[in-house]
């Protein structure tokens, strides 16, 4: 795709520029007209998206509603499944079993849509054991069904090898993982929402490498983990300047840089984005 261009107005000659997607809010009433920051120069629709802001949904399950546990190999039969909080790595080294977590979240309440971005979010707790340098934590795919009360290391579900993501783990406080490829999967019915896994890069290490992470069943609300799910907005049809816009339609207008919503958007937040060939120009730079 050619880079974007815009006319200097100085000098009367095209430059590169980086048009990012703009954001508008419609206005309650009418007329529900929109100007546009950045001018198309070509006549093609096409060169223009126009879609609603995407959907930002928190989700943060307490311990009624929430389901995550965690898991010991010293102690291969016992469930975990309502203790306050998550436990990662080793504690001493490898005379001691690995720790991991499980996580699940109930993804039935999201908005419908594509998923643009998923971040799973973990507090981690002030330890004891101090906080060794180069300390990884990964996220795993589970491919297996499990269930908070009865899951235990002896009858833990399978995982994906390799991590959705890693994070370096060195001081109490908040931790984010990107799991968007997953959660889009789940989202879209293409693979099964069993949850995620939290264990260590590495597992055999000859130090402390235990972290405690707020479980959905700690007294803190605020430090439950949390997953961060954005859905994508619906796009908007374009149709020509002289049309009067329907649901869903937008008409524009390329000579003055303006968008005329249908009734039924006011008061929505909109983004737009200049997608084709063309060279955008500013609204000050046409005089």
């Amino acid at each position: 795709m050619p880079v974007n261009r815009r006319i200097n107005p100085f000098t009367l000659e095209e430059m590169p520029a980086n048009i990012s997607g703009e954001s508008h809010t419609v206005p309650s009433g009418a007329p529900y007209w929109v100007w546009l920051d950045e001018i198309p120069l070509e006549e093609s629709p096409g060169s223009v998206t126009v879609w609603d802001a995407a959907n930002n949904t928190d989700i943060q399950p307490d311990g009624a509603a929430g389901s995550d546990a965690y898991i010991y190999e010293d102690t291969p039969t016992t469930n975990q499944g309502s203790a306050i909080i998550l436990v990662t790595g080793r504690e001493g080294g490898p005379a001691y079993g690995r720790y991991r977590s499980l996580l699940q979240f109930d993804l039935s309440g999201l908005p419908a849509g594509d998923v643009t971005q998923a971040t799973l979010r973990l507090y981690m707790e002030a330890g004891g054991g101090g906080y060794p340098a180069g300390n990884q934590v990964g996220v795993h795919e589970v491919t297996e069904g499990w269930a908070e009360g009865t899951v235990t290391y002896a009858s833990q579900p399978a995982h994906e090898p390799v991590a959705e993501d890693v994070v370096t783990a060195t001081a109490s406080g908040w931790y984010d993982w990107d799991v968007t490829t997953l959660a889009a999967a789940w989202v879209a019915g293409s693979k099964t929402n069993n949850g995620l896994m939290l264990k260590h890069a590495d597992e055999v290490s000859a130090t402390d490498t235990s972290r405690n992470w707020t479980s959905s069943d700690s007294a803190t609300a605020a430090n439950r983990p949390m997953l961060r799910v954005s859905i994508a907005g619906t796009s908007y049809t374009i149709v020509a300047q002289a049309t009067t816009p329907g649901v869903g339609e937008v008409a524009l207008s390329y000579p003055f840089g303006a968008l005329n919503f249908h009734s039924s958007a006011a008061g929505n937040t909109i983004s737009v984005d200049y997608k084709g060939t063309g060279s955008p120009v500013r609204v000050e730079d046409l005089a």
